[in-house]
């Protein structure tokens, strides 16, 4: 994530100085011209339809590179919240199965202890088992025999509650990771409205969007960045 933030914030300070240096050169350029015409600007109108392409061109461009630094962050958040999932799950998996395995093992050792100790009685229960009450019995204790344990029921309740959760915290990621893209791209009209107005206004303070004076202060994304 850092990395992927380094690598934007480089090619946006490098963009945004590749139209300073644009402003500069065009202002020195008019400042020759001014001087040269006895200290009145030549073609002034030309000279600001270039200014305003440049801030056209930059606030485009800038626009461009943001929505993809946006769109890439939170591509690589999900990517990293389904990695994480496919983990736990993993993990999760492999214990359950280690969980189940124990329990068996100790039930089925339980069982044959059990049945060690009935033998002897059992033996001389079956010659005496001429009611209907006892043969009912014994079909009772059979068909419970057949059935899952209550400890056996309670731990897959309690594993099924872990692997619920896992995928809570899944989903809880990718909606965190929306909800910051979200966030950024209603921010990024006024961002990029700063940023470019620290660009411009550097050379050209008449060429400011005034709409975003206020905003300056605060710029989103690159507005620190100096402007030579």
């Amino acid at each position: 994530m850092k990395e992927l933030d380094k690598k934007f914030q480089k090619k946006g300070e490098e963009l945004i100085q590749k139209y300073s240096d644009t402003f500069k050169a065009l202002k020195k350029k008019n400042s020759m011209k001014k001087k040269e015409g006895g200290g009145e600007t030549a073609e002034p109108g030309p000279r600001v339809e270039r200014v305003m392409e440049q801030k056209e061109r930059l606030q485009v461009e800038l626009r461009a590179l943001w929505v993809e630094q946006c769109d890439q962050l939170k591509k690589r958040k999900e990517q990293h919240a389904t990695e994480r999932l496919a983990k736990l799950l993993e993990m999760a998996t492999e214990r359950h199965i280690s969980e189940l395995n124990t329990l068996a093992s100790e039930s089925k050792d339980a069982k044959k202890k059990g049945q060690s100790k009935r033998s002897g009685s059992d033996k001389a229960r079956l010659k005496r088992a001429m009611s209907v009450d006892l043969a009912e019995e014994s079909a009772q204790t059979d068909t419970v025999s057949t059935d899952s344990s209550p400890q056996q029921d309670a731990l897959v309740k309690r594993q099924t509650a872990t692997l619920d959760e896992i995928k809570g915290l899944a989903n809880q990621l990718n909606q965190e990771a929306l909800a910051e893209y979200e966030k950024k791209i209603r921010s990024l009209p006024v961002d990029l409205r700063g940023a470019v107005n620290v660009c411009v206004g550097a050379h050209f303070p008449e060429q400011v969007d005034q709409a975003g004076e206020k905003q300056q202060v605060g710029v989103g994304f690159y507005g620190n960045v100096f402007l030579g």
